[in-house]
């Protein structure tokens, strides 16, 4: 989580910003923030994605799936992460593959407009 971590240092308010130039510009595409959940994992190549409003949650994984480059031992579970500013907690949550990305973002996004994820592999086959 250490973009998700640095991401989150910069002002809410230039958060708020950077995601309302992403919506007047891709005005049908919502934009997530991705990190890997902890450092051994294999790091991915942008943290910054603009998915499709009708896409689904498993699309969203087949994807970082390519990008992560991960065998087909391991597999790739997506967590989202919601964050709570007056008590200064976060919480993970495993939502479900078939949930589309605008039901995601509408129940998760946070403050600033964006969706923050982190993905975790385990080995599939011990």
């Amino acid at each position: 989580m250490e973009y998700i971590t640095s991401f989150r240092l910069k002002s809410l308010d230039e958060r708020q910003t950077k995601y309302m130039n992403l919506r007047k510009k891709y005005p049908d595409r919502f934009a997530f923030v991705i990190d890997r959940a902890d450092s051994k994992g294999p790091e991915i190549d942008s943290h910054l994605f603009l998915v499709p409003s009708s896409t689904v949650l498993s699309t969203l994984q087949i994807i970082l799936r390519s990008r992560v480059k991960l065998n087909q031992t391991n597999s790739l579970f997506l967590f989202v992460t919601t964050f709570n500013n007056e008590e200064k907690t976060n919480s993970i949550v495993l939502s479900q593959p078939s949930k589309s990305i605008s039901q995601i973002w509408k129940q998760y996004a946070s403050n600033d407009g964006f969706v923050y994820i982190v993905y975790a592999l385990e080995n599939a086959f011990g």
